[in-house]
């Protein structure tokens, strides 16, 4: 955008990798909790990762989400200038603010869509043998 002789910087997010994460742990004494992850970028429910978090990469507000069974997004990526050139890399963290009765039936949905990828790959391995 030009405005006069001046150049406005444009910056805008480039996304690389985002997750979304379910607690399954906490401990309060050390101000840490674990969650399993789930890729949104390259779904493949076959797979899930386990990672430990430090309360500290959450808003202070937002730490009454801290709970066992709570999801969150941890999206990762870039701030590009209107070149597309990187200027910085960033990691923001956010509560999906579901019920409890929403949170069990996506992870039913989960669980089920898990269970089928596992007969797929079975049923395909069988091809081969």
């Amino acid at each position: 955008m030009v405005t006069g002789n001046r150049r406005l910087n444009m910056e805008t997010k480039k996304i690389s990798q985002e997750f979304e994460g379910c607690i399954d742990s906490v401990d309060l004494e050390e101000k840490t909790f674990w969650a399993t992850l789930f890729d949104v970028t390259k779904p493949r429910y076959d797979l899930e990762e386990t990672a430990e978090f430090d309360f500290s990469v959450f808003n202070v507000n937002d730490y009454k989400y801290i709970k066992e069974g709570y999801l969150f997004d941890w999206v990762i990526g870039e701030i590009v200038d209107q070149h597309n050139i990187p200027i910085r890399s960033f990691s923001e963290f956010s509560f999906q603010k579901r019920t409890r009765k929403e949170q069990a039936t996506g992870r039913k949905k989960l669980v089920k869509a898990k269970k089928e990828a596992k007969r797929m790959v079975k049923v395909i391995e069988n091809l081969f043998d």
